[in-house]
């Protein structure tokens, strides 16, 4: 096959779970001999072709007031105008739609678009191109992608959301096969009515299995190390786990806190927690060698989270989940592999620490649990549950060219 997905980032610019996932999947697809390529953002300089890892990537300038994923943070009136042109900018769907009809490719996955804007989304529609679109966040719904605003989950879009929405609905009404990299994504499109008439389908995203982990049996010291790795920011609720962790277990366990993120929410943390000898801060580290240093992740996200890969390779690594009742997180977590908390309350959130010390002498057994079903997440599942959604969109195209009598001249 030959297949273009779409990234709002690519290597090696600055990427997310997102794009992490599309890169997974474009290399995946190459290594099985399809024709891949990839269309994303260039922070800087101009357009220009690479290739990378047997995937050719295009890089195209983002035709905005400003560039994202360049590091800059602009001011709020800069960035709402940015967020209005991406809901429809008319010049990046241009500069994909002439790559499109370069590459002729037999389909089209679209991920994250921020940048490329929403208005690359009909693109593939208007050209008769088989399209998949792949839900990672909640970009059709709100422009921060998240709904998440004053440390609180949206129920409803507000008049914000309404208006930068009302293009990306136009958009969502013309893509008729969906995955989503949850069940939740999926749902919460569908409350706010998108993807009404579209085929729609989870598809997991996959993990890789590092080696067998040393088990907390065989360390010398067989005190607990909770671990935390991810944006330091509010939305992924570090505050939360620090306070329930400080009230119920300051001398019994270690927290180990890694990652970057808000660096005025970071020194807030980390003055509340000065002096405590239990608190380890890590700062940007490797996750795999992270996650063999824990005992126990926790995700304590107070937004509604998708589906964080830092969960499923947890997992891999042979390490249970203390995982927040948000978004995609619940169904994931099962009791011989995990703990759900409330990341809301402190008193839950304690109670669930205070478990799992209670039963230390379980967690290796939990982690050999999760380690399993991280093994059934594998690449080659992963590769064939897309090539599947591809062959079907495929099909319907074919079928719907037979019934109009012809072959499409795009």
């Amino acid at each position: 096959m030959q297949i273009v997905l779409i990234s709002a980032s690519y290597p090696p610019n600055p990427t997310s779970g997102a794009e992490r996932v599309a890169q997974m999947l474009a290399e995946g697809l190459a290594a099985r001999d399809h024709r891949v390529t990839v269309i994303t953002t260039q922070p800087k300089g101009i357009a220009r072709l690479s290739e990378l890892n047997r995937v050719a990537v295009h890089y195209l300038p983002v035709r905005n007031v400003y560039r994202p994923f360049d590091g800059n943070r602009p001011g709020i009136l800069r960035r709402g105008v940015w967020h209005a042109v991406d809901s429809y900018n008319l010049l990046m769907a241009m500069a994909v739609r002439k790559l499109l009809l370069d590459l002729k490719p037999d389909v089209v996955n679209s991920h994250n678009v921020a940048g490329l804007s929403a208005g690359t989304l009909p693109v593939m529609r208007n050209l008769d191109i088989a399209h998949v679109h792949t839900l990672h966040d909640q970009y059709l719904l709100c422009p921060n992608s998240m709904m998440f605003r004053d440390d609180k989950n949206c129920k409803v879009q507000c008049v914000a959301c309404r208006a930068y929405a009302l293009p990306r609905r136009h958009v969502a009404r013309q893509i008729k096969s969906v995955v989503g990299v949850s069940q939740y994504i999926l749902d919460r499109h569908d409350n706010f009515g998108y993807f009404k008439d579209a085929d729609k389908r989870v598809i997991c995203n996959a993990v890789a299995m590092p080696p067998e982990p040393e088990s907390r049996s065989q360390r010398p010291d067989r005190l607990i190390r909770f671990g935390f790795i991810g944006q330091i920011r509010r939305s992924k609720g570090v505050h939360a786990l620090l306070n329930a962790f400080m009230a119920e277990c300051p001398n019994e366990a270690e927290l180990w806190i890694a990652g970057l993120g808000d660096e005025g929410y970071e020194a807030e943390l980390r003055s509340a927690s000065a002096g405590s000898t239990s608190i380890v801060w890590c700062g940007y580290v490797n996750a795999r060698d992270f996650l063999t240093k824990v005992d126990v992740l926790v995700v304590p996200s107070t937004w509604h989270d998708t589906a964080p890969l830092v969960l499923l390779e947890s997992f891999a690594a042979g390490r249970p989940v203390i995982g927040a009742n948000r978004g995609g997180i619940p169904e994931f977590i099962r009791p011989d592999r995990g703990w759900i908390v409330d990341p809301d309350s402190q008193k839950d959130f304690q109670a669930v620490l205070r478990s799992v010390l209670s039963c230390k002498d379980t967690i290796d057994e939990m982690g050999r649990h999760a380690r399993v079903y991280a093994s059934t997440l594998s690449l080659n599942r992963f590769l064939d549950e897309y090539e599947c959604a591809f062959e079907d969109e495929m099909k319907k195209k074919s079928t719907r060219l037979i019934e109009q009598g012809g072959l499409s001249d795009a």
